[in-house]
């Protein structure tokens, strides 16, 4: 079992334990109301969670990780397949394109500035850059030299130029910088990801082991509603409507759920895939250009810095 398996197993034992609380007090829930109302000459009350609140919970629950599963079974391993493209010759085909060209052009690192950027840079893992290259299909009409200039996702947080750039093929605005998406494929082709290569899918079974789960305790909660309404034990004001219960179910499952988690996977993948191939722009004079003179804060360490010298 991989690494990142164990983590969210063991991550998740608490709402693990939390959940099975519910399915406890939904069980015990008629034995605590029927023995309150056969001691109705004590004074203490009882302090109960509504069963409605704990169906609430299960049911958001159960959107995160079917949207989880769709998002890890689905979108990462079609992104994975994109960037597979990249590395395609030029006059192969595949099922996101026909291969890529290969040109030359630079980028120019992002590096972020201000407190506020730069924790967000912290928090995301991601850095950003914009690669700069000639339009590869010419000129402009009138003479004018074309240029595009995209942001990218970059694993070389540091200025280049007279780097390789590729380019899928009818797709001149998809440029990537040849050794980032070396380095991305190499995440999940090089020798240790392929002796992993059933992480991916033991954490989709996780997470639709879980689906599982809090379906079936979603649907549990409300017998125990049902259940506790037909004791009529409880003053009209407690009592929990088992048939709205039902209605936000099917709200959830039928609708919610498969609108986060499948529409929601389908946009968040159009926008991914526009960004990476259609994301740039056309220019004749570029904004992002590497810098003549660079300065220390241009580099994210200085080792980076040192790299970048050491190239020049």
């Amino acid at each position: 079992m991989g690494s990142s398996t164990c983590h969210i197993i063991i991550s998740t034992l608490p709402f693990l334990s939390l959940f099975c609380y519910f399915l406890y007090a939904a069980y015990n829930r008629p034995n605590l109301l029927q023995n309150a109302a056969n001691n109705v000459e004590e004074e203490d009350e009882i302090t109960i969670t509504p069963l409605m609140d704990m169906v609430h919970t299960t049911l958001l629950t159960l959107t995160f990780w079917v949207w989880f599963a769709v998002y890890t079974g689905i979108f990462v391993r079609k992104r994975r397949r994109l960037m597979k493209s990249y590395l395609a010759p030029a006059n192969a085909t595949s099922e996101e394109g026909t291969g890529a060209i290969e040109l030359v052009g630079n980028v120019y690192y992002d590096r972020p500035r201000g407190i506020f950027c730069k924790l967000i840079d912290k928090c995301s893992y991601t850095d950003i850059a914009y690669v700069t290259y000639r339009h590869p299909e010419g000129n402009a009409e009138d003479g004018s030299i074309r240029y595009v200039e995209k942001k990218i996702r970059t694993y070389h947080p540091y200025h280049r130029e007279n780097v390789s750039v590729l380019v899928l093929k009818d797709l001149p605005l998809s440029g990537q910088p040849k050794m980032d998406v070396e380095r991305d494929v190499a995440s999940f082709q090089s020798e240790h990801a392929i002796r992993n290569r059933d992480k991916i899918k033991e954490v989709v079974y996780v997470a639709v082991g879980w689906a599982v789960f809090l379906f079936s305790s979603a649907i549990y909660i409300i017998t125990q509603i049902d259940r506790v309404g037909k004791l009529n034990i409880q003053d009209e004001e407690d009592i929990e409507d088992v048939n709205l219960a039902w209605i936000y179910f099917a709200i959830y499952t039928c609708g919610f759920i498969p609108m986060i988690a499948g529409v929601g996977n389908v946009v968040q993948w159009i926008v991914h895939h526009r960004w990476v191939t259609k994301g740039g722009k056309e220019t004749d004079v570029l904004t992002k250009s590497v810098p003549r003179e660079l300065q220390r804060d241009d580099f994210a360490t200085a080792e980076e810095a040192g790299r970048y010298v050491a190239m020049a």
